[in-house]
């Protein structure tokens, strides 16, 4: 894996790291961030050259260019996606970008075996049924009052 480091950055690139544990896929927090929609210049990641100061880095831990993306790693993946999604208010289907999809970038990552429109549209699925749930559980908690 690479670490996706700027000159003269320490630590990893990336604010998360997807990679397995054992048999199972865990999402680890790399960069720090406070969690807001605003980043600060010490929570720039460097993941993405000409993108870092307003976006962040997700990494998976796996050549995806030379095998599928593992489906441990995958449902991690969208589970982290989801979250991210619902926390900062993004559109699934227009705000998450692979990495050769940005604009200065010249690479396959996440892979060319990943199809970003079908990883889009199953994180856009999982997020409306957890926007859902919560609606019918604010709901519900509103009933209890």
């Amino acid at each position: 894996m690479g670490t996706g480091c700027r000159a003269g950055a320490k630590g990893t690139g990336y604010h998360y790291v997807v990679r397995l544990s054992g048999d199972t896929a865990v999402t680890q927090i790399g960069r720090p961030h406070d969690g807001d929609n605003n980043l600060e210049s010490w929570e720039y990641g460097a993941h993405a050259y000409g993108s870092n100061s307003h976006t962040l880095g997700i990494c998976t831990v796996g050549n995806w260019s030379m095998q599928s993306m593992l489906p441990e790693i995958e449902r991690e993946l969208i589970a982290a996606l989801v979250h991210l999604c619902i926390q900062h208010g993004l559109d699934p289907l227009t705000q998450i970008k692979g990495h050769r999809e940005m604009a200065l970038a010249n690479t396959e990552c996440p892979g060319s075996l990943v199809d970003l429109d079908t990883l889009r549209l199953r994180v856009y699925k999982y997020h409306e049924q957890v926007l859902d749930i919560k609606e019918g559980m604010t709901r519900w908690e509103n009933l209890n009052q």
